[in-house]
């Protein structure tokens, strides 16, 4: 969604407007203190300026080198994940000429490197996440470096310089000043933007939602309907109550963002600005969401229906078809990764992690299964790869 991203985009601008005012305040303050304290307790203070700058330019530098070292990962992931796709169309395409078993053996190693890709785009998206919270974490050190550099200069020029740099101070205070002001206007004119974005997402989220419960109806008239309760049929059915849920499940996650946002401001506001009134931008900011234990509850729903209809997908499998119960069982695991994520519950990681334990049952050697296998090690060190939409299911589960 075009606008949410939009949301998103002037969201971390306004986020870092804010991170500059915290600064500046901080340097106020650290002034202010400056200038009623004793020399001795000056230079104390100096000391430990000195041993935090080069405390939090250490970490900047390990924090810098993880970034470098984890976007290093992912674009060798997205080499692995382009090799694998068109290997996986080969396959596939090769499956339709060739006859009898030499087919199947291609079909099914089409699904072992489709199943890989997941995999892999899984893992890209556990280390964007983890980028993004480097780059925050980044940004975080390079506050406090410049607030203990600050410290350390304002300090060093009171103990050389008490009296003579008394008017260069005030005239840095007044710049301080100035900045906090500039960014104030950036922070409530990026506020403004958001909210816009905001209502257009709004519109848009409406519309994707009516389009997944039309589908989801048109599906209940006619394929289940006329196929009972065929695995490609709840499939469908579970995917659409998937994409749902995950689109909900999404909003749910930026309306906690622009809430964090709002907070700031009511807190930072009243400390720089003592005479002037929040902006009245802050205040709509929840309003994207006005009912978010409702759209929780309705993800939480999606979730608890898409976990359903792929265990029914599964158990709806023909005797031949058994070969392919792993791919159902591993959506339905993504699916309660996905309830997880939103309401953290150990029962449904336990749940996934029996789910994947059920499909690798006297498959755990198999090359096909090493994807799923992956998985389950991966649920064992606490992390949570649930794609934004479920996979693609088999094309044809009868080849």
């Amino acid at each position: 969604l075009v606008d949410r991203t939009a949301a998103r985009e002037a969201l971390g601008q306004a986020q870092s407007m804010i991170a500059v005012m915290r600064e500046q305040a901080t340097f106020l303050t650290q002034y202010d203190k400056l200038m009623a304290m004793k020399d001795d307790d000056v230079e104390e203070l100096l000391d430990q300026a000195r041993r935090d700058d080069q405390t939090h330019v250490a970490r900047h530098g390990e924090v810098s080198q993880e970034i470098i070292d984890t976007d290093v990962q992912i674009n060798a992931m997205r080499s692995q994940i382009a090799d694998r796709a068109e290997k996986a169309r080969q396959a596939r395409s090769q499956s339709r000429l060739a006859k009898g078993q030499a087919g199947m053996d291609l079909l099914e190693q089409a699904l072992k490197y489709e199943a890989e890709i997941g995999q892999l785009s899984a893992k890209v998206s556990i280390a964007q996440d983890r980028v993004r919270q480097l780059v925050g974490q980044r940004r975080i050190l390079g506050v406090q470096i410049n607030a203990a550099r600050r410290t350390i200069t304002a300090a060093a020029a009171i103990l050389d310089h008490r009296k003579i740099q008394k008017g260069k101070r005030s005239e840095e205070r007044q710049r301080c000043m100035a900045l906090i002001a500039e960014s104030a206007r950036s922070v409530t004119t990026l506020t403004a933007a958001i909210v816009a974005s905001c209502e257009k997402a709004k519109a848009e989220e409406k519309l994707a939602i009516a389009a997944y419960q039309a589908a989801d109806a048109q599906l209940g008239e006619s394929r289940v309907s006329v196929e009972m309760r065929s695995a490609e049929a709840m499939a469908d059915k579970a995917d659409l109550s998937m994409r749902a849920a995950s689109l909900r499940s999404e909003r749910y996650s930026l309306h906690g963002r622009l809430t964090m946002l709002k907070e700031w401001i009511e807190e930072l506001w009243p400390k720089v600005f003592p005479d002037k009134p929040i902006p009245e931008e802050a205040k709509k900011l929840t309003e994207y969401v006005p009912s978010p234990e409702t759209l929780k509850t309705l993800a939480l729903q999606g979730y608890t229906t898409a976990i359903s209809n792929y265990d029914g997908a599964a158990q709806a499998l023909g005797r031949g078809e058994q070969k392919y119960r792993w791919f159902y069982q591993g959506q339905q695991a993504a699916a309660c990764l996905g309830h997880w994520q939103l309401q953290p519950d150990p029962n449904q990681l336990k749940r996934a992690e029996d789910i994947l334990n059920a499909a690798l049952k006297n498959k755990e050697a198999s090359p096909y299964l090493r994807p799923v296998v992956r998985l389950r090690d991966m649920l064992k060190t606490g992390k949570s790869p649930v794609p934004e939409e479920p996979a693609t299911a088999p094309a044809d589960t009868n080849s």
